[in-house]
């Protein structure tokens, strides 16, 4: 947490070397130093042999015919064989020996275009799978594991979405269909194969089912099936991955009704995320109807997740893309009021949002009790925006002049008073400016027998002729 005044960027050698002065008088830097250096050595070492064993799997597979069966066998010979088959201590290992994975897999695919895209689908998910199901039995944290190899995952999800993009807009042969049919049960393995990494679950099936899966009755199947599922969890299970799977299968099949009543009935806090995404997908295919209710529903637990995630950074990162993914609904539909329901109820992260269309829509009174919520004092405000309400509306910012002059008294220095005076002055000119002067000699004279006690205030008064 130190910092140096030497031009070098991040940790400069100066304060290496007091952190090693430090550290020698407690252990040996030469152990910390070896230590420091061991997860680099591994993943070297392992990436080396990991190429190796690689070479050898592409020579015994060949390039891979058109067989779901053998394809998903070889995708997890070669996941146990190059990534699962160490017992790492080195999270970052995985990162290396997972990307030698997914290039040997590449390697073996077929040469025909339209079966290469399937044959890569099916890699993609089950190699998800298998990550998955390998985060959890080495029983790193999550945190550590989205540090260390959550690009992995990402990685993944976007290459999916992308390969099942390409594969919708092309006329896919007959041949397809039993292989698709297996992808199936392949998508519900995605979402039940572990108990964390919810959001990365949820994703890929709600992906899958939403442009790959489009027959009615296969939803309707797979909405049944999760169901079943959720019954059937213990009480140490969590529900939310399943719950937010099925509803939006729902949503898929047109059973709105159905769907914001289950997801009604989610009381977790962390439900809130995944209903952005239904906003997105109704106001991205314009079915205003269909987003009203959702946002309705979303901003009635808004704030509550918002107490939940605490920090301020994610908050204010969440209510911009919130604001984002609303404000097409707004302005299509003429909503104008639920776009400043939602700046409301996101307040104070969305302070600067709120700010400008209050002001823009010149309601200076808003605007000023918007400014009095936060906590600005007078001197903080934007001379800019103070020159403008002081034209239109100049007696918005008396008591914020009221409120910041008094701030400034009861810190009881010298400084603070003469601050507090030049506050003073300003009031006094925009009582003028009014035609209250009664109301300023009123105040005036109530101030300074508040303050009679206070010498120096008063001298500062009778200094700066406010007297």
């Amino acid at each position: 947490m130190s910092d140096c005044s030497c031009p070098g960027e991040e940790l400069c050698r100066h304060q290496l070397a007091v952190f090693f002065a430090a550290y020698s008088k407690e252990a040996s830097v030469s152990d910390w130093l070896a230590e420091w250096r061991e997860p680099v050595r591994e993943t070297k070492s392992v990436a080396s042999w990991g190429l190796q064993a690689a070479k050898d799997l592409v020579k015994a597979a060949g390039l891979m015919k058109p067989d779901y069966d053998r394809w998903v066998q070889s995708f997890e010979s070669s996941f146990d064989t190059l990534v699962a088959s160490k017992k790492h201590t080195n999270p970052y290992v995985v990162s290396e020996l997972f990307g030698i994975h997914m290039k040997r897999v590449g390697a073996s695919a077929p040469v025909e275009k339209e079966w290469r895209l399937l044959y890569e689908l099916v890699a993609s998910i089950v190699s998800f799978r298998k990550l998955l199901a390998l985060s959890e039995e080495l029983g790193f944290e999550e945190h550590v594991v989205r540090k260390a190899y959550g690009h992995c995952f990402e990685n993944l999800l976007e290459d999916s979405a992308d390969l099942v993009e390409r594969l919708v807009v092309q006329t896919m042969p007959f041949a397809f269909d039993e292989f698709i049919e297996r992808l199936r049960d392949e998508s519900f393995e995605v979402l039940t194969c572990v108990a964390g990494y919810e959001i990365e679950r949820v994703y890929m099936h709600r992906q899958l089912w939403t442009e790959l899966f489009r027959k009615k009755e296969w939803r309707q199947e797979e909405a049944l099936r999760i169901g079943s599922r959720l019954k059937a969890l213990g009480e140490s299970e969590n529900p939310l991955p399943f719950s937010a799977a099925m509803i939006h299968l729902y949503f898929l099949l047109g059973n709105d009704d159905l769907a914001l009543k289950l997801a009604g009935g989610v009381s977790d806090v962390r439900f809130v995320p995944y209903m952005v995404y239904w906003i997105d997908y109704f106001t991205g295919a314009k079915l205003w109807r269909r987003a009203e209710p959702v946002i309705e529903m979303f901003l009635g637990k808004l704030k509550e997740y918002l107490d939940w995630i605490g920090s301020y950074q994610s908050c204010s990162a969440f209510v911009r893309s919130v604001m984002r993914s609303i404000a097409p609904y707004c302005s299509e539909n003429g909503r104008v009021e639920l776009y400043e329901r939602a700046l409301l109820v996101s307040l104070p992260y969305s302070f600067a949002d709120y700010e400008y269309l209050l002001f823009e829509r010149g309601d200076y009174d808003r605007w000023g009790e918007l400014q009095a919520f936060v906590g600005f004092d007078y001197y903080e405000l934007p001379k800019d925006r103070v020159k403008v309400v002081e034209k239109e509306r100049p007696e918005v910012l008396l008591g914020m002049l009221h409120q910041t002059a008094q701030r400034e008294i009861d810190q009881k220095n010298r400084s603070s008073y003469r601050a507090a005076v030049r506050h003073l002055k300003k009031l006094r000119t925009l009582y003028k400016k009014l035609k209250r002067v009664d109301d300023w000699e009123y105040f005036i004279e109530g101030l300074l027998e508040r303050t009679k006690r206070l010498r120096a205030f008063h001298e500062e008064c009778q200094r700066s002729k406010l007297i």
